[in-house]
């Protein structure tokens, strides 16, 4: 299904930009 192959790479650079912040701060 491609409904999942488009949330799932949207959803991991969200994680690691999350993690860098968690980093910076």
């Amino acid at each position: 299904v491609p409904g999942d192959i488009g949330p799932a790479p949207l959803r991991a650079p969200v994680a690691r930009r999350r993690s860098r912040t968690e980093l910076s701060i």
